[in-house]
């Protein structure tokens, strides 16, 4: 695959306003998907009529060496697939909406919101919830979704945050905390950037008791998420397990968020895995630079390559603190005592007090090279996990 290509295909706004208009149509499978983003042609290519679409999708190829009229037919079909959220003029009851989607940053926040189905009116506010919401539909599902106050971040703002959602939404029966984390990679667990991590329990790493050594004795217990939110967690694992969709209907997610916003000055586009770098742990950037480009190339862990470079989901723990992680030394000791595999820094204020799983995509390893470059990726890729959980949770009767 060519990853520059598929960089420059996400980047690239003019494509989807110009051959991707909305329509409601089933989602691109793996191999239209691998042709569609490997593809340099399909910008270049003329439209071509629909109803040969489905004829030219059953004789595709599997290899990556792809015809023009196989570009093509990539190309049209995920245009197809695309769709935006309707505005509905419609305001539920405060007591409809069940789910609470809350997000540290502002563009995690925009990701969220393009995973909308529906976008409804905002009802009125308890006179205490200092909120600012978005509420919509994914679906069956009503959702309320907030932002921690801009420059206010860590675990005692998200419980603040999701303590005044519940002023305004009382009937809400579980949160998801979605955004961006620190990877912490090893032998055992292959996280690398763009990946996802999902919560089956969360580590307080800043709470305990000092003991001799100059360590920390974590203590204390965080609640686990909810049996109903690891159970369709569970369903997806098994989903990926087996080689279904499950990737296709995540990277469906993603292009119909990016067509939403075809004049935003975000990037959603994948990074490259040319980008994805991994120093040892001991060795600190050079700060000549913002990048690592005058780190030394001979202080990268090699790591066999992808054959893919759709994302991965991990399940497991997430370590929780008020606290940024940019020390690769102080990452690893944190690994070894907790197996954690991912860091952020609001999970820990909601866990005991709200029934949330968490779910971060990995944008940094949590050292000193760490930089802003895969945020936006991460923060869609874990929004695009987010809906297609939910798109999956079971109708009550």
């Amino acid at each position: 695959m060519t990853h520059q290509a598929a960089k420059e295909h996400m980047a690239d706004k003019n494509h989807y306003k110009d051959y991707c208009k909305p329509c409601d149509t089933r989602f691109p499978n793996e191999n239209e998907l691998r042709m569609h983003f490997s593809s340099k042609a399909h910008r270049r290519t003329q439209k071509l009529d629909p109803g040969n679409v489905e004829n030219l999708i059953r004789t595709q190829s599997n290899t990556e060496d792809f015809s023009s009229n196989g570009e093509i037919t990539a190309t049209l079909n995920l245009k197809r697939a695309i769709s935006g959220a309707t505005t509905n003029k419609e305001s539920p009851e405060p007591s409809d909406y069940t789910v609470g989607w809350v997000c540290a940053l502002p563009k995690e926040m925009a990701a969220a919101e393009g995973m909308l189905e529906k976008v409804y009116q905002r009802p009125s506010q308890h006179r205490l919830d200092k909120n600012s919401y978005v509420v919509g539909q994914i679906a069956h599902l009503k959702i309320v979704m907030a932002c921690l106050p801009s420059g206010i971040l860590g675990t005692a703002s998200a419980a603040v945050v999701a303590e005044h959602m519940l002023k305004t939404f009382p009937k809400l029966e579980y949160f998801l905390l979605v955004g961006i984390g620190g990877g912490m990679p090893s032998t055992n667990s292959d996280v690398r950037l763009g990946d996802v991590v999902i919560s089956q329990r969360v580590i307080q790493y800043d709470y305990g008791k000092s003991v001799p050594g100059s360590n920390l004795e974590l203590t204390g217990h965080l609640n686990l998420p909810p049996a109903i939110l690891l159970n369709a967690a569970a369903r997806l694992e098994s989903q990926e397990a087996t080689g279904s969709e499950l990737v296709s209907s995540i990277l469906g997610h993603l292009a119909r968020m990016e067509a939403k916003y075809p004049d935003s000055k975000y990037d959603w586009s994948y990074p490259g895995v040319e980008n994805d770098q991994l120093f040892n742990s001991d060795y600190h950037h050079e700060r000549k630079n913002s990048t690592c480009v005058d780190c030394d190339p001979a202080r990268l862990q090699l790591r066999p390559p992808r054959e893919m470079t759709w994302p991965k989901f991990h399940y497991g723990k997430v370590a929780s603190a008020s606290r940024v992680m940019r020390d690769g030394t102080a990452r690893e000791r944190l690994r070894k005592e907790t197996d954690a595999l991912c860091v952020e820094m609001e999970a820990a204020g909601l866990m005991n007090n709200f029934p949330c799983l968490v779910i971060r995509g990995i944008c940094d390893y949590a050292d000193s090279h760490k930089n802003k470059d895969w945020q936006l990726y991460a923060a869609a890729i874990a929004a695009a996990y987010a809906k297609e959980l939910l798109s999956i949770m079971p109708k009550h009767i």
